[in-house]
């Protein structure tokens, strides 16, 4: 893995870079079984850099989202730089405010994917879709 490349795609969204931070991240999560959706959300105006949800109760009324926020490095060996490690907790302090939001965070995962298929750029689901977004229940 290459530490300083943080997004799983290049700029122009073509191609993924198998050697990015994100991209291997991503296939970690791929392997617990119980999320039903992972969304590469990165970019300007992020939740995280990857949304994953795992549903519960067999209505799936009960949902858990893990926001995951990733962070390159700016240097080439790995360090104690409080720039980065200031950066991704600001990151993570952003993102907080969606802890009681369900309801906006589906309609921002929409709009997102919408966002990105309109640019004919690949999805941002790496697993599931929107059927699986669908079924959460929203009291």
């Amino acid at each position: 893995m290459d530490i300083r490349k943080e997004s799983q795609y290049d700029k122009t969204k073509s191609m993924k870079r198998e050697d990015s931070i994100q991209f291997k991240m991503i296939q970690k999560l791929k392997e617990d079984t119980e999320y039903k959706i992972i969304f590469d959300d990165d970019d300007k105006d992020e939740v995280s850099d990857i949304v994953a949800i795992k549903f519960f109760d067999n209505d799936y009324s009960k949902i858990i989202v893990d926001l995951y926020h990733c962070k390159f490095s700016t240097e080439d060996k790995a360090g104690k730089r409080l720039k980065d490690l200031y950066e991704v907790c600001g990151q993570a302090q952003r993102s907080f405010h969606w802890e009681h939001k369900v309801k906006n965070l589906i309609q921002h995962l929409k709009h997102r994917q919408n966002q990105r298929i309109n640019k004919d750029w690949p999805s941002r689901y790496e697993i599931g879709g929107e059927e699986e977004l669908q079924t959460i229940k929203i009291w």
